[in-house]
C-alpha cells in the first residue's frame, strides 16, 4: 500500500469515481465526492490524503489548515479519516494519520485536532493508539444555512 497526497492537477473524476456512498459502505457515512468541489477544495489550499492498493483507493483523509491570528496557534483540522470496509484492520488509518502529522509538521503547524462520534470505537482505539497530547469532550453544533 501506499500514500498519495492529491493535488488539483490529478485526475479528480477517477478518484471521485471510487469516492462514492455505494461503494464504502453504510457505516462510513461517505459522501460522494464531486471533481469540481474537489478542485475548489484542493486550490483552497485543503488536504486530501488517499491509501492506495495498487489502483483501488483503500482509504482517504481530507483535513484543512486552521489559521489564527496569535503566534504558534495555527491548526490542522482532520475532518474526516475513512477506511474502504474490504481493507479495515490492515494500518490504513494509521497510515493516514502519519501523513496528515507530516504535512502539518511541514506547514509548521502546532498543533493537528480531529474528532470521532462517541460510538466509534475503532475510531477512539485508533486516535488513543497515536498518543493524543490532549483529549477533550465536546459536542458539535450544526446549523443548516440553506
Amino acid at each position: 500500500m501506499n500514500v498519495r497526497r492529491v493535488s488539483p492537477d490529478d485526475d479528480l473524476p477517477a478518484i471521485c469515481a471510487q469516492m462514492q456512498p455505494d461503494l464504502w459502505g453504510k457505516d462510513n457515512e461517505m459522501t460522494s465526492y464531486d471533481p469540481a468541489a474537489l478542485q475548489r477544495f484542493l486550490e483552497a489550499g485543503n488536504i486530501l490524503v488517499l491509501v492506495y492498493e495498487g489502483d483501488n483507493i483503500a482509504g482517504a483523509a481530507i483535513a484543512t489548515e486552521i489559521l489564527h491570528p496569535s503566534k504558534n496557534s495555527d491548526t490542522l483540522f482532520i475532518n474526516e479519516v475513512d477506511t474502504h470496509p474490504d481493507f479495515r484492520r490492515r494500518g490504513v488509518a494509521t497510515m493516514l494519520m502519519d501523513e496528515l502529522f507530516r504535512i502539518a509538521k511541514e506547514r509548521g503547524l502546532s498543533e493537528a485536532w480531529v474528532g470521532a462520534d462517541k460510538d466509534n470505537d475503532p475510531a477512539h482505539e485508533l486516535y488513543k493508539k497515536l498518543r493524543p497530547t490532549a483529549v477533550d469532550d465536546g459536542t458539535i453544533y450544526t446549523y443548516e444555512l440553506s
